[in-house]
């Protein structure tokens, strides 16, 4: 009984030396990495992420500088005054709203996508991110694009 004891104490020295920290790393499994955090749930799109190009912002300041600007300031289609005004409505309301009423002297004067790349010009000041691509003059499309603010 004895010779028992001394090998179900052996046996349970050699198990406890085995799993204790000071094992050797080489013969111990690896620690599994920790978990890694879920990614933080983006904001919420307004569906004007990339709309239109950079290029497209840029022929559409130069068409506002040319029919725009004598009546108008780029400052008045930017920020709080303008978003509180057209915010939660689509491109397709504000596209419509300048193709049919601008240039004052000759409303529909510009073709529809001189109108969507000053559309796109207003975007760009309000900090809408460009992308690849452009901004098309396409009913169904401008509809789903909403713009944020209210």
């Amino acid at each position: 009984m004895r010779t028992t004891r001394t090998i179900a104490l052996a046996a349970a020295l050699t198990f406890a030396a085995c799993s204790s920290t000071g094992a050797d790393p080489a013969n111990t499994a690896p620690t599994p990495a920790p978990a890694t955090p879920a990614p933080t749930p983006a904001a919420p799109s307004t569906g004007m992420d990339a709309v239109y190009t950079a290029e497209q912002a840029d022929e559409g300041e130069l068409l506002f500088r040319d029919f725009c600007s004598g009546c108008h300031s780029p400052s008045e289609f930017q920020g709080q005054g303008f978003l509180g005004s057209w915010g939660g409505r689509t491109a397709y309301d504000l596209h419509g709203f300048i193709s049919q009423n601008m240039p004052e002297d000759a409303p529909g004067m510009l073709s529809p996508q001189e109108y969507a790349d000053i559309v796109a010009y207003v975007f760009e000041l309000n900090d809408v991110p460009a992308g690849g691509d452009p901004l098309l003059p396409d009913e169904a499309r401008l509809r789903l694009i909403r713009i944020p603010g209210r």
